[in-house]
Parts: C-alpha cells; structure tokens; sequence
C-alpha cells in the first residue's frame, strides 16, 4: 500500500483509521470510486468476483466474514457515509480470517448490501437449475412485465388512454391515447443493465421509421437497473431506474447491428 508507514511490511491489514488518517496514494481511481458509490454497483461487483473465485463458498456466510453489511455502529465518518463497514477485527494476521468473527457473524446482521448478494445468489442459482433456458426465458418474459406494467402506469397518470398490444407483434408494445395529443406508439425495454444500449428487433425499428405510413407519435421507455429476487416458486422484480424518450425516431447512426441472417447456398 504506497503511502502507509512501513507498508512493505505490516503484519496484517490496516484499520479504516488508519487508511483516512494517512490518506495514502493506492487503491481505486476517483471514477471507480464514484461508480462503486452505488451500492446496487458495489452488490454485482461483488457477485462477480464470487461467480469467478469464489463459486464453491457460502456467499453469505463469507459476505459476513468479510464484514460487507450495513454499518450499525461509528467507524469514522467516511466509512459510515459509504454506508460500508469493515471492522479491523475481521482480519487477523497476514490476512487471515478471525475465527471468532466467523463465530459472531449472524444473518440477522446483514445489511442491504449482503441482503443484495443473497437475492444475487438465488437469481444465480435459478439460472444455473436443472431447468436451463426454460429459467432465463421465465426471468426475461418477469423483466418485460414489470417494465411494461411501469410504463403504463406512467402514461395514464399523464391521461393516456392505454391499451397494452405487444401480443399482436406491431412493432410497439403500448397503443396510448389523448384527447388533445392524438395517438402514441410506446416501446418498452426492460433490462437489469445501466440501459446505455437495448435490443431492438427489425419489425420495431422498421415501424419506428416508417413515417409515411404511421402518423402517431413514438416513444421508447426504458426501466433499466432493475433487481430480481429468483426464487423456486416466483420471480419477482424491483426497483429499477426510468426514462422515458419523447418524440423518438431511430438514428440509423446509432444502431449496431448484433447479428445477420446467412443463407446458404444450395
């Protein structure tokens, strides 16, 4: 750790204290610490050195182990703000584990963060069941309804009359009217994602761009960052961040194509 007294050779980890008390040069950059604020950030980064180190551990128990839980009690201004705690107990010599923190450590305890990584692991474990493809369609068609269901609230408590018409395939998923704006043709896009980029099918790009023969007004909606709690009986959605774009034609600068259809010769 460059910039602590003798950091080439402490004996074990040091304190929060002493980390804000020396300011030392190390560690993440000011723009990984600005993403990490998020603590829905901070729950998938973690979840993913877990998926890739850590598949064989008990997620929860070693989230407690390492004292990743909601901060209950005063370890410096800075570390309660981050809404983070590490206690320097945690940690032995070399790095190593307390037992008696192990022995401490209750699920009663965990905070947000943990309770995050708990619904993390259970959509992981849904995924990764016996029923495949069959979970991951389950959770896309779950993602699809609830964004749906928040756009149409969003548009009727603007007095839009809203009629849901994904089903019919037209390339729109909400046919909305008023009395004084006319018709709209909604897209709705639903996605655990930050949405900086959605899938759009060729049949809803053809109908957004087809001005001529289409003279309602386009809107994409998109709910992005949304939480899934992946369980054996329900799939349930939450949170969740909206933005609606109004008017909305497609730039064909902005599309990037993902796939193509090949066929092959005789």
């Amino acid at each position: 750790m460059v910039g602590i007294e003798g950091n080439a050779k402490w004996p074990y980890a040091p304190s929060i204290d002493s980390l804000e008390s020396q300011n030392p040069s190390g560690g993440l950059t000011l723009e990984a610490a600005a993403v990490l604020a998020d603590w829905s950030i901070r729950a998938r980064a973690v979840k993913s050195l877990m998926d890739r180190f850590f598949s064989d551990e008990d997620r929860i128990q070693l989230a407690t182990d390492l004292g990743f839980s909601r901060s209950k009690g005063t370890h410096g201004s800075n570390s309660k703000a981050s809404g983070i705690s590490r206690s320097p107990s945690m940690l032995g010599p070399n790095g190593r584990i307390a037992a008696s923190a192990k022995a401490a450590a209750s699920q009663d305890e965990l905070g947000d963060d943990a309770a995050d990584l708990r619904i993390a692991a259970r959509s992981s474990a849904a995924r990764q069941s016996a029923q495949g493809r069959q979970a991951d369609a389950a959770t896309n068609r779950a993602i699809e309804l609830y964004a749906e269901d928040l756009a149409v609230k969003y548009f009727r408590e603007l007095d839009w009359v809203v009629t849901r018409v994904g089903h019919l395939k037209l390339g729109f998923d909400l046919e909305c009217m008023h009395p004084t704006e006319g018709a709209l043709h909604v897209e709705v896009k639903g996605t655990q994602s930050l949405g900086e980029r959605v899938t759009l099918t060729p049949n809803e790009v053809r109908h957004n761009q087809a001005t001529q023969a289409c003279r309602a007004q386009h809107a994409l909606y998109i709910v992005s960052e949304i939480g899934i709690d992946a369980r054996a009986d329900q799939i349930r959605c939450f949170g969740g961040r909206e933005r609606c774009l109004r008017p909305w034609l497609i730039d064909n600068a902005l599309l990037v194509p993902t796939q193509y259809a090949y066929t092959v010769p005789v």
